[in-house]
């Protein structure tokens, strides 16, 4: 029980720490990502992980994106829509693959630094201009 224990804290925990990329800027994927290694996970089932929840996510979008443009308007399923879809799944396919392929031979830490950098500097931009 103990490890049932173990694996339904860390779940849990999973799941409310993901409510922290409803603040603008941060990434639900990196925050699965940085969690499970925060855990003791390889960084390549971390991120295998971080891919596979987001799946749900994506397809329950899609859906009701579909579901809202066939309210609004007559879809025409043409060729052109579907070579579209066919380039937009290729697309995410070779974006998986680079991700796995680039996290099973080097680390986290260069994707860590540019998030850090181009956040400090957008709060640096705002605070200084006077908007925040």
């Amino acid at each position: 029980w103990t490890v049932v224990a173990v694996y339904l804290a860390g779940t849990i925990g999973l799941g409310l720490l993901q409510i922290a990329s409803m603040i603008p800027g941060t990434s639900r994927t990196g925050i699965i990502i940085t969690i499970a290694r925060l855990m003791g996970w390889e960084r390549q089932a971390a991120a295998r992980f971080a891919l596979l929840l987001a799946m749900p996510l994506i397809l329950g979008h899609a859906t009701v994106t579909f579901w809202g443009l066939t309210r609004r308007t007559d879809l025409i399923l043409s060729t052109d829509l579907a070579i579209a879809a066919a380039a937009a799944a290729l697309a995410a396919l070779l974006a998986v693959a680079g991700m796995m392929a680039w996290v099973g031979r080097r680390t986290f830490l260069p994707l860590a630094m540019a998030r850090i950098l181009l956040g400090a500097g957008a709060l640096a931009w705002v605070l200084l201009s006077g908007r925040g």
